[in-house]
């Protein structure tokens, strides 16, 4: 059973983050620098294990993992300040039963909003080294250790259970401490949650509000998140796209955010 530190502290969580003493790692996150490199190259949502033979590098490594925990156990001293921290999680619905992403059409979506985080991390650490002007100096203490951080995508990162085949005792052994502990990244006080509400391009009866494990994510981050480390990616990129088209390039790139905000910076 968790207690209420858990959701604060990152013991159990380091468990499943980090290797353990056989070198196996229950979760691996995606380092968002990759990623999002990936995805504007035209990859495609791959399980863990076809990833970690084609494209090793998507991972953060082992130290980076560590570094990005120490992020997590940060306490900024001021209450107003929105840390962006260095383990985010999406919750989006499959697309398909046996793929949640065929068409890269949910990638697409989360493409920006990765850039938007780094670039906005990049910021907090130039503050609290004091190399940014016209912003207020933050403390060390308080800026994160760099600005890629970890993304936490459930086909991408886990040990996928395959129904068509057979699955090895090692990853079935993988699997099993994450059907029983992946509640604790979404519940943590201070890793963000990213939601994408809306299925792109319409799935049917496979819609966000209408899938279980959508619901119960959901309802972990809210246990103990404040709500600014909760997004709604399909709800903030609706309320722009009222105001001003977004880039006309595919991704909607850190060009065409700064065009949108120009443009409803002009309208008042």
């Amino acid at each position: 059973p968790f207690t209420n530190t858990d959701f604060y502290w990152n013991v159990r969580l380091s468990k499943l983050l980090l290797p353990d003493v056989s070198g196996r790692t229950a979760i691996r996150l995606l380092n968002s620098k990759e990623l999002l490199k990936y995805t504007t190259q035209g990859g495609t949502m791959k399980r863990r294990q076809e990833l970690e033979a084609e494209n090793p590098d998507l991972f953060c490594s082992e130290e980076m993992t560590k570094k990005l925990l120490l992020d997590l156990d940060k306490r900024p001293s001021r209450k107003d300040l929105v840390f962006f921290p260095g383990i985010v999680t999406l919750s989006y619905a499959w697309l398909d039963a046996n793929h949640p992403d065929p068409n890269q059409a949910q990638l697409k979506e989360l493409a920006p909003i990765l850039e938007w985080i780094m670039s906005e991390r990049a910021l907090l650490v130039m503050r609290a080294q004091g190399e940014f002007r016209g912003f207020s100096q933050l403390d060390a203490a308080d800026g994160p250790a760099a600005p890629e951080f970890g993304v936490f995508i459930d086909f991408m990162c886990v040990h996928q259970i395959r129904a068509e085949e057979c699955n090895t005792p090692q990853e079935t052994d993988d699997f099993n401490p994450v059907r029983h502990n992946f509640s604790l990244l979404f519940a943590h006080a201070l890793t963000m949650q990213l939601r994408l509400t809306e299925t792109p391009g319409g799935a049917g009866e496979r819609t966000f509000s209408s899938r279980g494990w959508c619901l119960v994510e959901d309802m972990l981050a809210t246990l103990v998140k404040r709500p600014e480390y909760r997004l709604n990616i399909s709800e903030w990129k609706n309320r722009i796209q009222r105001f001003g088209a977004i880039a006309s390039d595919e991704f909607g790139t850190a060009a065409g955010w700064q065009k949108t905000l120009e443009e409803l910076a002009a309208q008042g």
